[in-house]
């Protein structure tokens, strides 16, 4: 009723809300004026009225100017909706245009130059997290998601410290202890940092979230340089954050780890991942361990079970493993390694026994004799004995260890 009363679609002049409003004005005064000219009583009551009811008739005249601003407002409403819908529909035709560029553009880039960790899968996710779709209509605009920039430079700061800080440590230990325990666990290190450190960025940039154990080395290095390129293509670092020289030397720093390792490990390359490399060391170990003489497997065992047990009733020790020839030693300490004691097992040229397992702070040292026959290792003479030198060797851990 109400649209064929309006007739939108006709022209003004012929609907019939505009024909009502301009002839039932004209026949009302055209009535008026017949009555007032016909009956004068009617002319004076008007007159009264007039007189008497200046006040509210002049109130009531109000309704039509008020309801022409309601009228103007309710209008100026609607096209103020009607554009914020029109900006909101070009705001997403944007992005959704920008998105497909971003993809085309990149999608051809990741191709041509063999990206191995950034796919052109990635993509989509990548914008939508780079520029905040979820958010696009309360920010009203395209731009990146605020703090990135912070976010993507952590990044690159900390793997950069990441791998110096390893070839330092690693190159070290490998040139004066060389222990291979130390060296696998500081490998071990090196594959949960950076896994730490990508996962983090991921979260913020939208790449995929790698796996700790089956991510390989050479895909976190590939990630460093493949992500650089992006963020520069997209103006994300700030200018002159990371240059060419600096991306160079980290180019070389990642080599010389790679390097570094593969020498130490023999086959640990770019390929190789935190999984495959703990299960090779294993095997290392299950090999040397299977091929050695019984009694050295029962003393690496008793050393292994030693320093459990001291753990286990020391709260805040901790045991380090390191190879000396044929038997395992450890390292047990409760700050730094470099103050530890040391328990190990040595043989000697003593007659009465076959060796001694030893622990050894500096000078001092406490040790329980390891007597063999043809068919047996046993501690000390009997178990009274040994039960008393085990005492002082735990009165000798409570001396020499920072207890906290």
């Amino acid at each position: 009723m109400y649209e064929k009363f309006v007739a939108k679609d006709k022209d003004v002049f012929a609907t019939p809300f505009f024909i009502m409003s301009t002839t039932v004005p004209l026949i009302a005064a055209v009535c008026i004026g017949l009555l007032i000219h016909q009956y004068p009583f009617f002319a004076e009551f008007l007159s009264t009225i007039w007189a008497t009811m200046k006040l509210p008739i002049a109130i009531a005249s109000l309704a039509i100017p008020f309801g022409a601003w309601a009228i103007a407002n309710h209008r100026s409403s609607q096209v103020n909706h009607a554009n914020k819908l029109l900006e909101s529909k070009r705001l997403v035709e944007t992005y959704l245009e920008q998105e497909r560029f971003f993809e085309k553009v990149y999608g051809r880039k990741i191709t041509t130059a063999n990206w191995q960790f950034i796919t052109t899968e990635d993509l989509p996710v990548i914008h939508s997290e780079l520029y905040e779709f979820q958010r696009l209509q309360e920010k009203g605009q395209i731009t990146p998601k605020d703090g990135i920039e912070n976010n993507i430079l952590d990044y690159f700061n900390g793997t950069r410290r990441c791998f110096e800080d390893f070839y330092t440590v690693f190159d070290e230990e490998k040139n004066n202890d060389n222990n291979a325990y130390a060296l696998e666990s500081l490998t071990t290190q090196l594959f949960t940092y950076l896994h730490g450190l990508l996962s983090k960025l991921s979260n913020d940039l939208g790449t995929k979230n790698v796996d700790l154990n089956q991510t390989k080395l050479g895909v976190y290095i590939a990630a460093y340089f493949e992500i650089y390129r992006l963020c520069v293509d997209l103006k994300l670092l700030p200018v002159n954050s990371i240059t060419e020289d600096v991306l160079s030397e980290d180019y070389e720093t990642f080599n010389a780890v790679v390097n570094v390792i593969s020498k130490r490990f023999n086959n640990v390359y770019e390929d190789t991942n935190l999984e495959s490399f703990t299960k090779d060391r294993k095997l290392e170990r299950m090999v040397k361990h299977s091929v050695a003489e019984p009694h050295i497997q029962h003393i690496n065992n008793t050393i292994i079970n030693w320093s459990t047990n001291f753990t286990t009733h020391i709260e805040s020790m901790k045991s380090l493993p390191f190879d000396e020839d044929a038997y395992i030693g450890m390292k047990l300490f409760t700050d730094q390694p470099d103050n530890a004691i040391l328990m190990r097992f040595v043989e000697t040229t003593e007659t009465e026994y076959f060796g001694e397992l030893r622990l050894e702070k500096d000078d001092d040292i406490i040790f329980m004799p390891i007597f063999k026959d043809d068919t047996k290792l046993t501690l000390h003479r009997n178990n009274s004995a040994a039960e008393e030198v085990m005492t002082e060797m735990l009165k000798f851990l409570s001396k020499h260890l920072s207890l906290h």
